[in-house]
């Protein structure tokens, strides 16, 4: 298949607390934009999800990531991403095994509660998902985008 890169990545599961799964979108959204830099040569992937959302403003001179939610899928309503972590609460994170295994420094500092790296094939569940459905694909509504806005430096 040629619709993903990185043929050989199997799904992975994270389960974080709100504080880490925060880190891993502060993370990502610094690497990719190189407000953290890694390498003067290479930015990381950008963080696109299913299910979160958030703001992003890179000319901020302290949160770049803003206004994190999580959907509730039982009760159909966008919640705040609960950072606190003192009741035991916990995402559970779908990703590939690359993300998974440090890929692209989502995960830098960050010890997930429980990880599983599955031997699913990444980019054969994407090309099931796509011959499941039914009639044309449409694209999310701008209210389930993963950025909901975006300030550039």
């Amino acid at each position: 298949y040629t619709i993903l890169p990185f043929r050989d990545n199997t799904v992975s599961y994270l389960e974080l607390t709100g504080s880490d799964l925060m880190r891993v979108i502060d993370n990502a959204v610094g690497y990719a934009s190189q407000v953290v830099p890694l390498d003067s040569n290479y930015g990381g992937g950008y963080p696109y999800a299913s299910g979160l959302r958030f703001d992003v403003n890179l000319s901020s001179a302290t949160e770049k990531v803003l206004n994190v939610q999580v959907y509730d899928s039982q009760s159909q309503i966008w919640l705040a991403l609960d950072t606190e972590d003192a009741k035991g609460k916990s995402y559970m994170v779908v990703t590939s095994s690359f993300i998974a295994g440090g890929g692209d420094d989502y995960l830098t500092d960050i010890e997930p509660l429980n990880m599983n790296v599955t031997d699913i094939g990444y980019t054969e569940e994407v090309v099931n998902y796509l011959r499941d459905l039914e009639g044309e694909w449409e694209p999310p509504e701008l209210d389930q985008m993963s950025t909901t806005s975006f300030v550039a430096i």
